[in-house]
């Protein structure tokens, strides 16, 4: 829908092409009340050329066609039967209030189990957060986490502190819908303390306990 939409801006300056209108509306009343009779106007200021807006509707138009058609094409969806976090929470062992804060603020984009809002089923929306997920997924999954090595998985638990502890993570984007994922200073203390004591163990390479 995006690339659409930028397609047809650069097709034609919108912007261009209103004020090109404006201006002729202007042109034509003006002239028509007798002040520029001895002034040359080109043709199309005379008659009011329309054109701009007729191509305004007709883009309009084809939005909207698209915009419907859309709707039946559905991104699929990242449910997974089973529980395939279950190797990484018995490695790392997270503790109870970590435990609740990765259901909350990181198995939506970064596990095979996203729990979808009611407008996942409204497209562009629904391609959106599909393409959120996917890049989620490609940086941190929590459900692949047995395809790690554990020099990966010291990494990955690396780059967790890093965006827990700037506030990139999680998304801004992602807690304006679901505030439940909001972390307060402490929650991020906790994630924090939980992540760098689970690198030591994988820096050893040994099992969290």
């Amino acid at each position: 829908m995006i690339y659409i939409i930028q397609f047809f801006a650069e097709l034609i300056d919108i912007h261009r092409i209103s004020a090109n209108w404006l201006l002729v509306s202007g042109y034509n009343e003006f002239y028509l009340s007798g002040k520029m009779k001895n002034k040359y106007i080109h043709p199309c200021l005379i008659n009011g050329n329309n054109k701009p807006m007729k191509i305004l509707k007709k883009i309009a138009l084809f939005m909207l066609v698209v915009l419907f058609a859309i709707q039946f094409i559905r991104p699929e969806k990242n449910v997974s039967e089973t529980p395939d976090n279950a190797v990484f929470e018995e490695e790392t062992n997270p503790p109870e209030e970590v435990m609740t804060i990765l259901t909350s603020s990181c198995y939506d984009c970064h596990s095979d189990n996203t729990k979808y809002p009611w407008y996942n089923n409204i497209a562009p929306v629904s391609f959106w957060i599909a393409d959120h997920i996917e890049h989620g997924k490609g940086h941190l999954d929590f459900s692949n986490w047995d395809s790690y090595d554990s020099k990966k998985k010291d990494h990955k638990l690396e780059e967790v502190i890093e965006t827990v502890e700037s506030g990139e993570m999680p998304l801004r984007e992602y807690t304006w819908t679901h505030s439940e994922a909001r972390l307060t200073d402490a929650q991020r203390e906790a994630v924090i303390e939980w992540a760098e004591t689970t690198r030591l163990l994988y820096q050893l390479d040994q099992k969290p306990q």
